[in-house]
């Protein structure tokens, strides 16, 4: 199997979006059975948008045969984070 792997910066989440939150879905409801409001698509949209709009954020894609397989994604935490 080969992953085609894709950079991503904060300004393409608008591009990326609707396939990170599918994928999400996905990963936490079918494959490990998380449910709950934390785990719902919209609160975690909510989570990601706040995440693109810290100095940094990034995500990474990975495709096999065209189709999207996984993400990940972060961002630079503050110095006085804890």
């Amino acid at each position: 199997m080969t992953v085609d792997v894709r950079h991503y910066g904060a300004a393409d989440l608008d591009e990326i979006r609707e396939t990170i939150l599918d994928l999400h879905v996905e990963v936490r409801h079918r494959d490990f059975g998380l449910t709950g409001p934390f785990y719902d698509r919209d609160r975690f949209n909510e989570r990601l948008s706040a995440y693109a709009a810290h100095p940094g954020c990034s995500a990474v894609l990975g495709y096999e045969d065209g189709q999207p397989v996984g993400f990940c994604f972060g961002t630079a935490l503050a110095l006085d984070t804890k």
